[in-house]
């Protein structure tokens, strides 16, 4: 499965969970926030090459370049017509995404 048609699934089931965050982290599900709780998405869990791919078609050069830097980069992602703010962050341990939509 291309990032592409992966982040469109995944925003698409946050959206119909009416999802205020998305969160994907290596070697876990992916979870959305909705209603003050986490939930896991029912999907298989992210691999750290799945979660770099979907970060580098996600953010811009700018931001890639901070990440690979500084170990974390904000930025925003328009997906259809809403618009997203996006924490990316490299650790030792793990490669976290999450999208969090803009009101």
């Amino acid at each position: 499965m291309s990032a592409k048609v992966q982040i469109d699934y995944l925003l698409q089931a946050a959206s119909r969970k009416h999802a205020d965050e998305l969160r994907l982290r290596a070697g876990q599900p992916p979870m959305v926030y909705s209603d003050n709780n986490f939930r896991k998405v029912n999907a298989q869990p992210v691999t750290a090459e799945q979660v770099a791919m979907l970060i580098k078609s996600m953010a811009p050069s700018e931001a890639q370049q901070l990440i690979a830097a500084n170990g974390q980069s904000k930025f925003y992602f328009d997906f259809g017509n809403k618009r997203f703010f996006v924490l990316a962050a490299r650790s030792d341990q793990s490669l976290d995404l999450r999208i969090r939509r803009c009101h």
